[in-house]
């Protein structure tokens, strides 16, 4: 589904619901345990503001997920009348004074420079600092003087550029070096690893193995040649080995040699250019591929309009999955773009879909990589997931071993005892009942048992559907392993998602 048919079906729900009262505000694209939602807003028009309600989100399907009860709003609505403890002219108020109030520190923050680049009196110019492409340009500048107070603004300035999700490797590398330089070995050393993975995730050979000499050069030949850089190195070169048949594919490895041929007889293999979009967020999803060399990169909408890489795959990897399980109304969920000189096994996904009718098998495996990519998307995006890197998500995402429905009434974690399993939430409600306290409903998105899994905990209440669920299930012993090894910010994420 595309945005604007996403806008049009969720405009007819809220005229159908709320008539003329409520309106519907800017739509963007979420993302969900379950796949992709579009989420609106809901507004009140009022004399002195626009008055922001609650949300609406639909799903890829075309289900409303999410929406305010007709309770919920006659609640929201009391507190706007007059009278009631706060009116949407001193709430907008408030807002304005918070965000001349934020201005003003961040004004102060960046301060003058000599070259009026920076200057806390001109918000102009203290705004236009925020695009990357300045800001870059300032460090090359302060840098290039060379003096030692302009090499210490650089450096400042440098974690700026991070938010940049396209940029980050290239900015780690470079504050890496600069640490290096200003005699920082440690620090640098640090950097230039973070950088590292990340170039690893994109299979950047080139610049990776600029990090890897720099590592070298500084270390020496022994204290390297144990250091995560030369690993990495290892790892990505290995990553990049083309696959010389289909069925090399961990996605078709181990099936039927009757089946195998037959996907291989619909296969048709075609080259594709450094920056050609193989597949494009919100279009027909159609064709459906296995990668057979090079490097492919997954990118997503975020909420602002911008879009983001979140991943990088390799040979051997699926991809469309949408086109084969999905109806003639499918879209793609993702951007997916060559970042080199790559070569595919292409599928039509109608016919991929045909050959999967007569193999239970080989439609679990599509199914299993959908619900794998649906869920890095969802860690990739929303809350303390996004603060994950692609490694540690791998990790993550290895200790998944099932996806399935609970019905109302099943007890999914029992008083006293450890968990069996942690819990996320696609679609559905659990409720966490403890004794003598009102229950805590968990809903979409959310983890049930992760907490006491991580620290092995007995459970203090009982775990029960109370609706159909359905549920990524995650094995506790491999979270507990991968929280064991982890350090303490990664440990912190996942207690935050817990």
């Amino acid at each position: 589904m595309q945005l604007a048919q996403a806008r049009s079906a969720i405009e007819a729900h809220v005229r159908s619901e709320f008539g003329k009262i409520v309106q519907l505000g800017e739509v963007v694209v979420t993302r969900s345990a379950a796949g992709r939602v579009f989420k609106g807003a809901l507004l009140v028009h009022m004399r002195s503001a626009e008055v922001r309600v609650g949300s609406i989100g639909l799903n890829e399907d075309g289900v409303i997920v999410e929406a305010p009860t007709p309770e919920e709003l006659i609640e929201v609505f009391a507190g706007l009348l007059p009278g009631a403890h706060h009116s949407p002219l001193s709430q907008s108020e408030a807002q304005s004074d918070a965000i001349c109030a934020e201005l003003d520190e961040f004004s102060e923050e960046l301060g003058t420079s000599d070259d009026g680049l920076l200057t806390g009196d001109d918000l102009d110019s203290a705004m236009g600092l925020l695009d990357p492409d300045e800001l870059q340009g300032r460090v090359l500048r302060l840098l290039a003087a060379g003096r030692s107070e302009d090499i210490a603004v650089a450096q400042g300035l440098l974690p700026r550029l991070l938010s940049d999700a396209d940029r980050r490797p290239y900015v780690l590398k470079q504050m890496g070096e600069l640490e290096l330089h200003l005699g920082a070995i440690d620090r640098g050393i640090e950097y230039l690893l973070a950088a590292a993975r990340e170039l690893a995730d994109r299979a950047d050979i080139d610049q990776l193995d600029r990090v890897a000499e720099i590592v070298l050069q500084t270390l020496g030949s022994e204290e390297f040649a144990t250091h995560p850089i030369r690993a990495l190195l290892n790892q990505t070169h290995l990553r990049l080995h083309p696959l010389e048949r289909l069925a090399q594919s961990p996605v078709f490895a181990g099936l039927a040699p009757n089946v195998i041929a037959q996907i291989e007889s619909i296969a048709e293999q075609r080259l594709i250019r450094a920056g050609e979009d193989i597949l494009k967020e919100g279009a027909s999803a159609v064709q459906a591929f296995v990668i057979r060399s090079g490097v492919l990169s997954v990118r997503l909408e975020a909420p602002d309009g911008s879009s983001r890489i979140v991943r990088s795959c390799f040979p051997g990897e699926l991809l469309g999955e949408s086109s084969v399980l999905g109806g003639v109304q499918s879209t793609c969920s993702a951007t997916v773009r060559a970042e080199r000189l790559s070569s595919i096994w292409l599928f039509n996904g109608g016919r991929l879909a045909g050959l999967t009718k007569a193999s239970p098998a080989l439609r679990a495996r599509i199914e299993s990589a959908r619900s794998l990519h649906r869920l890095d998307s969802f860690l990739s995006m929303s809350g303390s997931g996004e603060l994950l890197d692609t490694a540690w998500r791998d990790r993550l995402l290895s200790s998944v071993i099932a996806v399935r429905f609970a019905m109302p009434g099943e007890v999914l974690g029992v008083r006293g005892a450890l968990p069996t399993a942690v819990y996320l939430i696609a679609q559905g409600k659990l409720e966490y009942r403890v004794k003598d306290q009102d229950p805590v409903v968990m809903g979409a998105d959310s983890f049930a048992g992760l907490r006491d899994t991580l620290h092995a905990l007995p459970l203090e209440g009982e775990l029960v559907a109370v609706e159909p669920t359905r549920l990524v299930v995650f094995e506790p012993a491999g979270l507990r392993e991968m929280a064991a090894g982890a350090p303490p910010e990664v440990v912190a994420v996942l207690e935050r998602m817990g």
